[in-house]
């Protein structure tokens, strides 16, 4: 099994005894993120922070990323910003209010 591994450049698994089971633990191949998906990713960041200078609700921005207005969507887009502090809401103490907008802040302007 080893052999077949390395010859398709996988992780080596692990072999363990567990409470007298035998278990063989299958790790996942690192892929490295290429140049292209990079670009792409930054070129999406930075027109979410341009857009985001004057404030937009969830669904307006991912409208303008041509994206449907759906929680994964949000998770993936506009969350990560906000955690990163590039974004902010308009409402932070209400941040399921129907009302809630998205705008870029101080740090998100130095990265566009």
């Amino acid at each position: 099994m080893n052999k077949l591994m390395q010859i398709y450049e996988l992780p080596i698994p692990i072999y363990k005894e567990i409470t007298g089971n035998f278990v063989v633990i299958f790790k996942r191949k690192e892929v490295e993120i290429g140049e292209q998906v990079s670009e792409q990713v930054s070129e999406q960041v930075i027109s979410i922070l341009k857009f985001c200078y004057v404030p937009h609700s969830k669904s307006e921005i991912l409208k303008h990323l041509n994206l449907s207005n759906v929680y994964l969507n949000y998770k993936r887009k506009i969350y990560p910003l906000i955690k990163q502090g590039l974004l902010k809401m308009t409402i932070p103490e209400k941040p399921r209010s129907s009302k809630q907008k998205y705008v870029v802040t101080e740090k998100g302007k130095q990265g566009t």
